[in-house]
């Protein structure tokens, strides 16, 4: 990936990682870090997730909003569940066109994600993808309390 211009290493915050983590149980955090990894096994840049073997594996996947690559929706395809965070905005969309994830979420009101040291991000639009093996009933994300269909927040919240 080319370098950005803005720092890309942003962390899902911890209380809504929990609340996939339960729904989903996940057993790996690509793209992560040592600094902002949320589960015990974790890929680095120096790692590359593009370069690892999906199979097997249940992924939890925020990758860097500025270029996301376009290996992730065939990786995410292979895994046997893979929950993948993406911008919203048309970019986005091209990526993941040939190979469309089995759900497609929207929060109900943005994601905010911080960097190490406590530093929020720019609130983008969020949307969360995920490609999964299990069969029967879609998971509803919304057993989360962190998620609805195309809804407007009702709480009043603007963020997680």
């Amino acid at each position: 990936m080319k370098p950005a211009k803005y720092p890309q290493d942003w962390q899902t915050r911890k209380e809504l990682f929990d609340r996939l983590h339960r729904a989903f149980r996940f057993t790996i955090d690509a793209f992560a870090s040592p600094e902002n990894a949320l589960l015990p096994r974790y890929w680095t840049e120096k790692d590359n997730a593009l370069s690892m073997w999906w199979r097997g594996e249940r992924v939890f996947a925020n990758p860097p909003f500025a270029e996301i690559p376009a290996k992730v929706p065939n990786l995410a395809r292979t895994a046997d569940l893979a929950l993948v965070i993406v911008s919203l905005n048309n970019l986005t969309r091209k990526a993941f066109f040939n190979n469309p994830p089995n759900y497609l979420y929207i929060p109900n009101a943005r994601v905010k994600f911080h960097r190490p040291g406590g530093k929020n991000a720019p609130k983008e639009g969020s949307c969360f993808l995920l490609w999964s093996k299990d069969k029967g009933k879609p998971p509803h994300l919304a057993d989360c309390n962190a998620f609805r269909f195309l809804e407007r927040p009702d709480s009043g919240r603007n963020d997680y």
